[in-house]
């Protein structure tokens, strides 16, 4: 979950960084646009809960995971058009999709005991203001996929991207990399020095759970992209293709 100290320390620590250079090509590749129905509801199906392996939970959070299918499925829906609309990178958005998976298990009223987090990416208090604003309800699935979505792509883009994927790598150790890197940025704040290397242990034991679903999310994204027709310019998300977020 985020932890920043003051909004002036955040500006200033993601401003100092200097703009991304191009990643290799193949790893560019951006969410579609207009994801088919047969994309959305193979991701859907990808994150929900498999309650013989994950009935323990990844998170200390009150009611981690304790969704009705249909409920999941609309926490799902709002992160997936989320991405639509920001379309980052493949990699990147399955790295976001197991992050809300290990903050919530895509329950958008999960709570921390321990702190002010709450909603699918388990937001802070004072973080989720600066980005959602007054008046808003971390609850609301919706709205915290689409704040969850742009600050975890905004880390990637100032933080991150390309060096943290090495170009050097395999494919398997540089996506693992990348998703443990931006949970490790997620979990301790943009400020942190133990963020780059992956975090302390208490931000590598949560992230260990997600890899599974990491891999589940990429997998189904790299076969859509493979099956793809040639793409048109980005438009809007074609109407109905996702059911209302409440």
């Amino acid at each position: 979950m985020p932890r920043f100290t003051t909004p002036t320390a955040v500006l200033a620590a993601m401003l100092a960084v200097a703009p991304a250079t191009a990643a290799q090509p193949h790893w560019t590749t951006p969410f579609p646009a207009r994801p088919t129905p047969a994309l959305v509801g193979r991701l859907v199906r990808a994150g929900m809960l498999d309650r013989g392996r994950d009935a323990a939970g990844a998170r200390p959070t009150t009611a981690w995971g304790q969704a009705t299918r249909a409920q999941q499925a609309r926490s799902l829906h709002a992160v997936v058009r989320a991405l639509a609309e920001e379309q980052p990178p493949l990699p990147l958005a399955a790295a976001i999709l197991t992050v809300a998976w290990v903050e919530s298990g895509y329950n958008p009223i999960a709570r921390n005991p321990h702190s002010t987090a709450c909603g699918l990416f388990q937001f802070v208090q004072a973080t989720w203001r600066r980005y959602a604003g007054e008046g808003t309800r971390c609850t609301d699935p919706t709205v915290n996929a689409d704040v969850g979505v742009r600050y975890l792509t905004k880390i990637y883009t100032r933080l991150m991207d390309p060096s943290v994927a090495g170009a050097r790598r395999r494919e398997r150790p540089r996506l693992e990399r990348i998703y443990r890197v931006l949970y490790a940025y997620h979990y301790h704040g943009i400020a942190s020095r133990h963020a780059p290397v992956g975090g302390t242990e208490a931000a590598r034991r949560p992230a260990a759970t997600g890899l599974r679903r990491l891999w589940a999310f990429y997998a189904v994204l790299q076969r859509a992209a493979k099956a793809a027709p040639p793409t048109e310019p980005p438009t809007t998300i074609q109407a109905g293709l996702f059911p209302p977020a409440a």
